[in-house]
């Protein structure tokens, strides 16, 4: 039995079509599309940075996709290889959700 390779296609999306379409749909000017946008990415960008040792930062994007961040304090650690011992340095850590309803959603489970 030969084994087949099958050709995947990937549809990357960026975001000036996603300004493009958004000035489109609702009917505004592209510069204030844009402008908007990078207002909203800053914005969530300092949102998500507000991330602390005693607070953590959930920003619900959308219905079913959120930005979890967690601030993650230096450690002391063990290099496996050299047996030196270092510190990390503080960092913040983002992590996405992605809900199974809105994965469902994505499949057609609540199309009536």
């Amino acid at each position: 039995m030969e084994a087949y390779m099958q050709e995947v296609f990937y549809t990357v999306i960026n975001k000036e079509q996603i300004i493009k379409e958004i000035a489109i749909r609702e009917g505004i000017p592209l510069p204030v599309a844009q402008s908007v946008y990078l207002t909203l990415e800053n914005y969530i960008f300092e949102l998500l940075s507000l991330a602390s040792s005693v607070d953590k930062v959930s920003l619900k994007l959308f219905n079913g996709i959120s930005i979890d961040c967690s601030y993650k304090g230096e450690k002391k650690m063990i290099h496996p290889e050299t047996g030196e011992l270092f510190e990390t340095s503080p960092k913040i850590w983002a992590r996405p959700k992605i809900t199974r309803y809105y994965n469902r959603r994505l499949n057609g489970y609540f199309n009536s």
